[in-house]
């Protein structure tokens, strides 16, 4: 622009003032292109304990001070479970939509202070890169009483089954299991293979599950469909997340309630 070939630069400056061992301050222009910009997680924002704590009491039913409140939603233990170890563990939202019931880390045999391991595959991880994750004991005691409770009603409703070829699951534990006749460890597993898992029992071995009351063409109750999480979710019940669709017709779609 100085020799006139050109009548603008394609980026701005700014003055700033700067300290040199030289002495005081001093005048310095400054090309505003090669400033870097703020990565995502640094305008992240946190929830602060109580208001976490909060958010898990809404949840279970429970009014500000923990105590019931009257409220009478559906699947409040679920709906505590899940965002209590969501929270806990920092869990992505796919990592916890596929989550496989035979994937959470079983009780240690005491009580402890320090956080459980929990090892995510690399088939639903952010960049298929195999990571570590830790959960607080009480958010995984939590989680087993949901496995073993609510769970268990929720997915005694009927038989599951997903709209692809179902691929049968037996002799699993926590590493892998026979599918299809073949053995195979669930952090192999894609998402879509996870959706068509179906058990001894009939059922999906996903963690997050919901009953919806619908039924198949067949006249056969269907089963819980897996769930999914929304960190933005304020209302009880995680609303956000509603399916739109039966557990016999796949994939789920996530709407906004």
């Amino acid at each position: 622009m100085e020799n006139k070939h050109a009548v603008a630069v394609p980026f701005t400056y700014s003055w700033a003032r700067r300290f040199t061992a030289e002495g005081g301050p001093k005048e310095v222009r400054r090309n505003n292109a090669t400033l870097r910009r703020a990565q995502r997680h640094v305008t992240m924002k946190y929830l602060e304990d109580e208001f976490a704590q909060l958010f898990v009491w809404a949840l279970a039913g429970l009014g500000p001070d923990g105590m019931p409140d009257g409220f009478r939603g559906r699947m409040l233990g679920r709906n505590a479970a899940m965002a209590e170890f969501v929270l806990s563990s920092g869990v992505r939202a796919q990592e916890f939509t596929f989550l496989l019931k035979y994937e959470v880390p079983p009780l240690p045999p005491r009580r402890s202070p320090v956080p459980v391991p929990f090892p995510l595959g690399r088939s639903v991880t952010k960049g298929k890169r195999a990571r570590e994750s830790w959960v607080l004991y009480d958010a995984l005691v939590r989680m087993h009483q949901y496995l073993d409770l609510d769970r268990e009603v929720a997915a005694s409703r009927g038989l599951y089954r997903p709209a692809a070829p179902a691929l049968d699951v037996r002799e699993a534990d926590w590493e892998g299991g026979r599918v299809d006749g073949v053995r195979r460890p669930w952090r192999l597993l894609l998402p879509e293979e996870r959706l068509r898992l179906v058990d001894e029992a009939g059922q999906s071995p996903l963690v997050a599950l919901q009953s919806t009351g619908c039924r198949s063409p067949t006249g056969t109750p269907s089963s819980d469909g897996p769930r999914g999480v929304s960190a933005g979710t304020s209302s009880r019940g995680f609303r956000s997340c509603r399916p739109t669709r039966c557990a016999t017709r796949w994939p789920w779609r996530h709407s906004s309630a």
